[in-house]
């Protein structure tokens, strides 16, 4: 994706201040103050960033508004002096994706994101840009670049996905325990079926973060533990019925927190 102007989606205001906040970054200027603010009355955000050393950055994005946030999407790039291309990175924040690690940013929270480090060396950087790029909030409504709302929304939909398969296996592996192949051989071929078919970095990703954490609920973080670092392999690994019982559950409780979030833009 190249760099250019992020433009408001639906009703939303565009950007202010937003002039500043590249000049400063790309001048190696970092202030505390909050540089850029985006929204309307009912959705706002704004957020600030902050040169913490070693070549990092912080960003600081905050709920300005009444309505809760469920994901933050924020981008770095860094433009090397002798490339053509700058380098990407993305990071985000999701409460759908990871319901028992993060909630939703209520108003006047803040969440932060830290990019970068010491290498490569500040000589060889002609620029450094540090932006917000798609914000979702909890009653559908969205805000930024439409390509990076959509790819949040579609990592929802894969792990919705993905979560569904895995609990029909488990489904079918507890009625029929002795038909067909052991449960955890079968969840590590359907893994390795859904990242071969993934569309992006970020899918195999998500992807990978489910099933390790279906496989973790059936025979607990102790044996996984125990397989590590030599090799992870889940046909291995014993499940017994109270864990199985526990991960249709939790998984089940995974599929409803995906769906009440939203895996389609409402607004």
């Amino acid at each position: 994706m190249t760099e250019r102007e992020l433009r408001p989606t639906r009703r939303w205001a565009r950007l202010k201040n937003s002039a500043p906040l590249f000049a400063a970054l790309a001048l190696g200027i970092i202030s505390p103050a909050y540089f850029c603010q985006a929204g309307d009355s009912i959705h706002s955000i704004d957020w600030k960033t902050e040169e913490v050393g070693g070549g990092r950055i912080q960003l600081d994005v905050r709920n300005t508004s009444r309505v809760p946030i469920t994901a933050v999407l924020a981008e770095g790039k860094r433009q090397l002096v002798e490339a053509t291309h700058p380098l990407l990175s993305v990071k985000s924040f999701d409460s759908a994706l990871e319901p028992y690690a993060a909630r939703s940013l209520e108003s006047g929270q803040t969440y932060r994101f830290v990019f970068f480090g010491p290498k490569p060396e500040p000589a060889r950087l002609s620029r450094r840009t540090v932006a917000v790029r798609a914000v979702l909030f909890a009653d559908g409504g969205t805000w930024g670049d439409q390509e990076w709302i959509d790819t949040l929304l579609s990592l929802r939909r894969t792990a919705y996905r993905c979560e569904n398969d895995a609990l029909q296996a488990m489904q079918e592996a507890e009625m029929h325990p002795s038909i067909g192949e052991p449960i955890l051989q079968k969840l590590d071929e359907m893994q390795k079926a859904e990242e071969g078919g993934a569309r992006s970095v970020y899918d195999r990703i998500v992807i990978g973060r489910v099933f390790k954490e279906v496989i973790t609920n059936i025979v607990g973080a102790s044996q996984i533990e125990a397989s590590l670092p030599h090799s992870f392999e889940p046909k291995k690994l014993a499940p017994s019925a109270p864990k199985m019982d526990s991960a249709i559950q939790a998984t089940a409780y995974r599929i409803r927190s995906l769906k009440a979030a939203g895996l389609t833009s409402s607004m």
